[in-house]
């Protein structure tokens, strides 16, 4: 198949950084958007005002690998380059040795996406990722993680603080814009909001079933929030 720049998908297994409506991490959303069509081909790449992306040329091989969409209609992919390993439309085992040649793993490892681990998620594929992620963290001034306050603490007092001031884990933050666009000025409400609704995820290094964010969210002072647990030891239900 041939691959576009403006092609929209899911990429399985990653959250690129919240940018809506946001003047930061905007650049750090654009790297990793940007990192995904230099390493499929493109070249040239201009992104203009209103978000659009025109690149040379205007396409190149690729393919993708997915079992379906999800609840918004988006392809849940892995994205590979070049020429695809079978024929469209055949079922395919993908093991971590293809894995590793995909976009997913490779945005992964430059360390310009967060993980973000589903139940549909092969455990041998989950673990691979976790050691790009962790290889990833662990060198200097790698993509967003020298930026990142998932687990350290961001100081929430209204919408700017999440949308000019941090970077944090896009479902974090997207649970946060929800709650804060009610009109809540600060977080003290927050774990309500989040049992509230309701995700299902399991802490893999416990191995603990919960519903709701809040068994996993922390906050002190009134004002600082935190995850108490790394984003690679949460598994999400499938929607």
């Amino acid at each position: 198949m041939a691959v576009g720049p403006q092609d929209a998908l899911r990429r399985r297994g990653l959250r690129l950084p919240r940018h809506h409506h946001c003047r930061s991490p905007r650049h750090l959303a654009h790297a990793a958007a940007d990192e995904l069509l230099n390493w499929l081909g493109f070249a040239n790449i201009q992104r203009n005002p209103n978000e659009t992306v025109t690149a040379t040329p205007d396409s190149v091989p690729g393919f993708i690998l997915t079992r379906g969409t999800d609840s918004f209609g988006r392809c849940v992919a892995l994205v590979g380059r070049g020429a695809p390993p079978a024929a469209g439309g055949y079922e395919l085992d993908v093991k971590v040795k293809l894995l590793k040649k995909t976009a997913n793993h490779h945005l992964l490892a430059e360390g310009l996406v967060y993980p973000a681990y589903y139940t549909g998620l092969p455990s041998d594929l989950r673990v691979q990722r976790t050691a790009a992620v962790h290889q990833a963290q662990a060198a200097p001034d790698k993509g967003l993680w020298p930026s990142d306050v998932t687990m350290a603490g961001a100081k929430i007092t209204g919408m700017s603080s999440i949308t000019k001031d941090v970077v944090i884990f896009p479902k974090l933050f997207r649970r946060l814009k929800e709650y804060l666009a009610l009109g809540n000025p600060s977080p003290a409400g927050f774990p309500a909001f989040l049992a509230g609704a309701a995700d299902r995820f399991r802490i893999l290094s416990t191995n603990t079933f919960v519903v709701g964010l809040h068994h996993v969210v922390e906050i002190t002072n009134g004002q600082t929030l935190r995850l108490i647990q790394p984003v690679e030891d949460l598994l999400f239900d499938e929607k």
